[in-house]
């Protein structure tokens, strides 16, 4: 091994190279014969289901790039506010991207290598040091062109990028299953909430017609009533300083040292906020149909007046937190509402939404229920995501020390199915 001289690369063999990005990468800002939309999705270049309301569309692709395969896409944008998300994929298919990515591709290196070479320095931490510190917003390739990468042989190329197809795509596979847990869990706590706010606890209790499509059968003791008999809508003056946020469907304190989301210079416009209050998120309704959207606050504070802040009248609080998660579902809500694709909501829109309302008695022993039943779900959802967290953790471990030499494959041999999908 010898010394790299870029100190985030440390030791690489002795064959190999030091090169700048310049070196070894070309920026591509190709015309568009091609109408296929793409996009970075997850550290992988996609082509985009315009079907699927999620995210900007814009009226024109005029403005958007040529893509080819083999490039590598990256996402230099808002790199202050998100050091999380995974800002580099490899195109395997022609078609457009939006001007805004930079779009790459290589020299003369297997493009699979490069890919992963791309990925690994993608890494925020890694990327302002090997610039030589200093936070930036967004960045082109004027300012990656001295960035410095290790390159092996041309056949170790190949080699480490048939390693990486395999590791990776086993890590990928194991993170998949993990998704298709937290969906099953996801689903089985929603519909645990649902089950116990328009059915109750009691299995054989007497049923009737509820009248509300969407809700069911409701057992005999249950009332119906409007969103606007059940709730106020709040919007308090803001003496307390602690900024709070919606987050996975908790209300919390926000971490002001985290750069994460939009944080403006004043908060005099934002509302205050007492325990036990529900904070709806009803902004982006066709665009987001999967977030949670609601989150009862357990702390005093002040949040974005983007949001709807509401108090029950006279229901239990917890009771109505999860009464409201349970309409908060999108198809619910409009279903509720007499159809209609709406793009954002206020209480006065909300005001005729129907509920199922048991005695006091049982909103209480439903709650405690709920609380016991979500806490259970909420503890095998985290321990996925500490599973996940750890596979990502040795995804973006074992991609750094192949690219950097560190693991010596210049002998690997593909198994006949790797070598084949090379």
């Amino acid at each position: 091994m010898k010394d790299s001289g870029a100190a985030w690369i440390g030791e690489i063999p002795q064959g190999w190279e030091i090169k700048r990005m310049k070196d070894c990468f070309i920026s591509n800002s190709r015309a568009q014969p091609n109408k296929t939309v793409l996009s970075l999705s997850y550290g992988k270049v996609i082509v985009k289901d315009m079907e699927e309301k999620k995210g900007v569309t814009p009226e024109s692709f005029d403005s958007y790039q040529g893509v080819h395969p083999g490039d590598v896409v990256l996402r230099l944008t808002d790199l202050q506010n998100d050091q999380k998300s995974l800002r580099v994929g490899r195109a395997t298919t022609k078609g457009i991207i939006t001007s805004a990515y930079l779009c790459v591709s290589s020299r003369s290196l297997n493009d699979r290598y490069s890919a992963y070479l791309l990925h690994d320095v993608g890494d925020i931490q890694k990327l302002f040091y090997g610039l030589g510190g200093g936070v930036r917003q967004s960045m082109k390739f004027a300012d990656l062109a001295e960035l410095l990468f290790s390159l092996p042989t041309p056949a170790e190329q190949r080699a480490i990028a048939d390693y990486l197809d395999r590791q990776t795509a086993l890590i990928d596979q194991r993170l998949t299953t993990l998704a298709e847990k937290k969906a099953v869990l996801a689903e089985l706590r929603k519909a645990t909430i649902h089950e116990a706010v328009t059915k109750g606890l009691n299995k054989n209790a007497p049923m009737k017609d509820s009248g509300v499509a969407w809700i069911g059968e409701i057992p005999q003791g249950w009332e119906i009533k409007r969103m606007k008999d059940c709730f106020i809508s709040n919007s308090r003056a803001q003496p307390n300083k602690t900024v709070l946020s919606l987050s996975y469907g908790k209300v919390i304190v926000k971490d002001m040292e985290e750069k994460k989301g939009v944080t403006p210079e004043s908060f005099d416009s934002y509302q205050g906020v007492h325990p036990g209050d529900v904070v709806l998120r009803l902004t982006d309704l066709q665009n987001d149909q999967k977030s949670l959207r609601v989150g009862r606050a357990t702390t005093k504070g002040i949040i974005t007046s983007a949001y709807l802040c509401v108090s029950s009248r006279s229901l239990n609080d917890r009771y109505s937190a999860y009464l409201l998660h349970d309409v908060g579902d999108i198809q619910k809500l409009f279903y509720g509402l007499g159809g209609g694709v709406r793009q954002s909501m206020k209480f006065a829109d909300l005001a005729e939404l129907l509920f199922s309302l048991p005695t006091p008695a049982e909103q209480r022993a439903i709650a405690d229920y709920l609380d016991r039943q979500t806490a259970l779900i909420d503890t095998q959802l985290a321990t996925l995501d500490e599973q996940a967290q750890v596979l990502k953790v040795l995804r973006k471990a074992i991609i750094h020390e192949a690219v950097t030499g560190k693991i010596d494959l210049s002998g690997y041999v593909p198994q006949t199915s790797e070598a084949q999908a090379a």
